[in-house]
C-alpha cells in the first residue's frame, strides 16, 4: 500500500493532501475526483471539494486513510503529531495490511 509522510500545518484541504501525496497530479484532477464521488477519507466519502482534514480525523493519533476509485488506497502519516503512539502505529498498520489484502 502506498504510504506518504507529510509535515504540513493542519487543517489542510483534502485537495491539497491528494496533490501532496501524488494521488492526483493537479488540484483540478483532485477536485474532479471529489465531485465524481470517488474520494473518501477514513471511509467517509468526501462530498465537498473544500473539505478539510484536521487532527480530530486522525487514526491512531497521526494517520489518515485515503481511498480513491474502487480499489486504490493510500495511507498518509502526519509527521509532528503525538509521538507516544508507537504501539498503536504497529497495530494500525497490521490491521490495514490485513484488511487491504
Amino acid at each position: 500500500m502506498p504510504f506518504t509522510t507529510l509535515s504540513q500545518p493542519l487543517p489542510a484541504t483534502v485537495v491539497h493532501i491528494l496533490v501532496a501525496c501524488g494521488i492526483c497530479e493537479s488540484k483540478g484532477e483532485a477536485k474532479r475526483a471529489i465531485k465524481q464521488g470517488g474520494v473518501s477519507v477514513n471511509d467517509l466519502r468526501v462530498e465537498d471539494e473544500n473539505g478539510v482534514v484536521d487532527t480530530g480525523m486522525f487514526l491512531c493519533g497521526r494517520y489518515v486513510f485515503v481511498r480513491w476509485g474502487g480499489k486504490s488506497f493510500h495511507l498518509v502519516h502526519f509527521f509532528g503529531s503525538d509521538p507516544l503512539f508507537f504501539l498503536w502505529d504497529f497495530i494500525f498498520l497490521a490491521t490495514v495490511f490485513v484488511l487491504t489484502r
